[in-house]
């Protein structure tokens, strides 16, 4: 069997049948030549019939029903993608979240010279509204800054990837998080403090982030009705052109907010001299 340029791996645990709607967004893709690993972290009955649904009819999505494992069953990751993986290239997915249509194109052809990527980090809050988090990989200050604190990162694992060569490299890959620490930063400071490491955000939306902190309290149901609505974004002929004006704007406004801000600091510090 060939080896696919590109491993998808998507851990998954009690989203229940909401999996249907990455699986269909990688469905869509216009680079075709991938696989699905899905990582079942101790996952429920809805989960994995759906799951069983779609692998039933594409053979590239392969189910792997594990026990529930500490913490977010890092160790299942690891073994997963140490063991099956066969791709050239991974990109994380989220067992609620979308990749837009190009997204494993881009994100593959930025792997052919960098050992890690990552989309422009855009998200969809409780309101409906769309943002893009405050953080680029070009500035050496914000890489010091995600190694040395726990609570700053702004890279979510939908639209992750890096190269497999690179993962094989690292002295852990995916392992049980310490207590405190965001399972997805213990990872990328893995990653990023490898001396030579080749990073890169590809400056586009990629990938639509759900943030599920905030939507825990929501039924079934109301998570099923967003998904749906973004995921007709998504699809839509011209979609991802418009996702990337809407965020697009959303850096203006927030350029034109700091700049503002800065502005106002001066006006009200005290004149020299005085």
């Amino acid at each position: 069997m060939a080896e696919p340029r590109c491993t998808v791996l998507l851990p998954t645990h009690d989203h229940g049948d909401l999996i249907a709607f990455p699986l269909r967004a990688l469905q869509r893709q216009t680079l075709t030549d991938f696989e699905v690993l899905v990582v079942g972290d101790g996952m429920t009955d809805a989960g994995r019939a759906a799951v069983r649904a779609f692998a039933a009819a594409d053979a590239r999505i392969r189910l792997f029903d594990l026990p529930k494992g500490p913490r977010h069953g890092e160790r299942h990751r690891h073994e997963v993608l140490t063991t099956h993986a066969r791709g050239r290239a991974v990109v994380y997915l989220c067992d609620d979240d979308l990749l837009l249509p190009h997204a494993l194109e881009a994100l593959c052809g930025a792997l052919d010279d960098h050992d890690f990527v990552h989309p422009l980090p855009v998200y969809v809050d409780a309101t409906g509204a769309l943002g893009v988090a405050s953080g680029h990989l070009r500035y050496d200050v914000v890489v010091r800054r995600m190694l040395a604190e726990s609570d700053h990162n702004f890279i979510a694992l939908s639209g992750a990837a890096h190269t497999m060569a690179f993962y094989r490299a690292l002295p852990h890959g995916w392992r049980t998080t310490p207590p405190g620490v965001p399972t997805d930063l213990y990872m990328w400071q893995q990653i990023l403090a490898v001396p030579g490491c080749r990073r890169r955000m590809v400056a586009r939306p990629l990938a639509l982030h759900f943030p599920s902190p905030d939507r825990r309290a929501w039924p079934a149901a109301r998570r099923r009705a967003e998904l749906e609505r973004w995921e007709a974004v998504a699809a839509a002929p011209g979609g991802e052109l418009a996702l990337a004006e809407r965020a697009l704007d959303h850096l203006a406004e927030a350029q034109w907010a700091r700049d503002e801000r800065l502005r106002e600091l001066a006006r009200s510090r005290p004149p020299r001299g005085t």
